[in-house]
């Protein structure tokens, strides 16, 4: 099919919202939404069709996808933002974006995402549905951006905000202090001298077999790093499992470091455009004094930027000193996300 050529959108071009559930939504998440997703160049791999179609055939039974497809008379859709839409046993709605705790980015998508006047409809759906007594929840929406700016602009709603890190590449290590060059000097010198007996080993997932092998250990060892310790804000990882065959090797990969054939560090990626999304990072335990998530980080940007990729985006960063200080090492830019939400508790 030949794709759509868009032209540049006037800002006072009347805009329709049309609100689709069920069935009809998960054809359109298959269909029309991967044109929107190409067409908008400040979509995330959490807009990709394949996640969000992942997420929408897992929903519960008590919930159901819900598109909002905004559209004008000239263009035809020109945006649209997925949610789902669910009851708990007291049959309180809540809406919120599909696939979420798990994405890490929300907004809409398309050509006209950032227009005023599009965001003002998909905001008035979501401002009657509050009024109407559902629990609204817009969690991870980028502060700067046109929806961001608007849910921060309401004043009934409950607000909170986190910080998310972007690597950009390739990785300036002379440009950062003295102090973050030797620590990175360091711990790259331990793992040139075991890379150089040939212990270790780096990859990258090509295939879906591949993808699905090597998320599926990424997981069991996300649970082994964190065995016994309470995850600030993490939800049930295992579903991803089931999700990132629907996003297959165009949306997802997973890099794996291994020290004696043994895996020293992994992280779950997905990927859009030139930038790449550090989705689930975990590392071996007894591997801490080697650092071998700073090791499997080092590599993945240095494969990264063979690949023409322009950023490595490490998300949404818990207020946690180590947390940052990890980040902090590789000098990243940092942005502001914001989570709203109204309606009451569900």
């Amino acid at each position: 099919m030949k794709a759509a050529v868009w032209e540049p959108l006037p800002w006072r071009d009347p805009t329709t919202i049309t609100a689709l559930a069920g069935d009809t939504a998960r054809d359109f998440l298959r269909g029309q939404w991967a044109d929107l997703y190409h067409h908008d160049d400040d979509a995330t791999g959490y807009q990709g069709p394949g996640w969000l179609s992942g997420w929408a055939a897992l929903l519960p039974p008590t919930a159901t996808p819900l598109v909002l497809v905004a559209s004008t008379p000239v263009h035809g859709p020109v945006a649209a933002l997925a949610l789902e839409r669910d009851r708990n046993q007291h049959g309180k709605e809540r809406i919120r974006p599909l696939g979420a705790p798990h994405a890490e980015y929300i907004r809409p998508v398309g050509p006209g995402a950032s227009r005023p006047a599009v965001v003002t409809g998909l905001m008035r759906y979501l401002l009657d549905a509050a009024h109407d007594g559902a629990c609204v929840v817009m969690p991870d929406v980028p502060h700067h951006s046109t929806l961001g700016q608007f849910l921060a602009a309401q004043p009934h709603w409950q607000h909170s905000q986190g910080l998310c890190a972007r690597i950009d590449l390739p990785v300036d290590y002379a440009a950062m202090s003295k102090a973050s060059r030797r620590e990175h000097t360091r711990r790259e010198r331990a793992w040139t001298q075991l890379a150089q007996q040939g212990r270790v080993g780096f990859h990258l997932t090509r295939t879906a077999r591949e993808l699905t092998t090597a998320a599926a250990a990424a997981h069991r060892l996300h649970q082994r790093r964190w065995d016994g310790h309470p995850l600030q804000g993490e939800a049930d990882q295992a579903q991803l499992l089931d999700v990132l065959p629907y996003c297959g090797p165009a949306e997802a990969f997973v890099a794996t470091l291994t020290l004696d054939q043994r895996i020293a560090a992994t992280v779950i990626c997905l990927q859009r455009s030139t930038t790449c999304y550090s989705l689930l990072p975990a590392w071996e335990p007894d591997l801490a004094n080697l650092a071998p998530g700073h090791a499997l980080t080092r590599r993945l940007a240095q494969r990264l930027t063979e690949q023409d990729f322009q950023h490595l985006d490490l998300g949404r960063t818990f207020p946690t000193a180590a947390q940052r200080r990890y980040k902090e090492s590789y000098k990243p830019v940092w942005s502001t996300r914001i989570t709203s939400r109204a309606g009451g508790p569900w």
